[in-house]
């Protein structure tokens, strides 16, 4: 199914996550509701770092999205949602 975003908004990245470099992609399985906001969320691939993989899966449950339909009825349906975690990269002196 083809899962729309009807409204999300960045992760937040943890102070220690960036104090420590960490950068990953945390896949994020959303169930989401026939109106939908998400009623559940599961870590389907980590990132490696627990903080990056709790604060993804938070940002996620706020999210939401355009609910899945059925025979013109919207039903609870699951989507992968991977969430990307970057820190800037400073530019090299010549």
């Amino acid at each position: 199914m083809d899962i729309t975003y009807a409204s999300q908004h960045q992760p937040k990245y943890p102070l220690a996550a960036i104090r420590a470099h960490h950068e990953g992609t945390v896949l994020v399985m959303a169930q989401i509701g026939v109106d939908g906001r998400v009623t559940q969320t599961k870590i389907a691939g980590s990132s490696g770092f627990p903080e990056l993989d709790e604060s993804a899966a938070a940002t996620v449950s706020g999210w939401k999205f355009s609910p899945a339909y059925r025979d013109g009825a919207p039903v609870a349906s699951w989507a992968r949602v991977p969430v990307n975690f970057s820190l800037p990269k400073v530019a090299a002196k010549p």
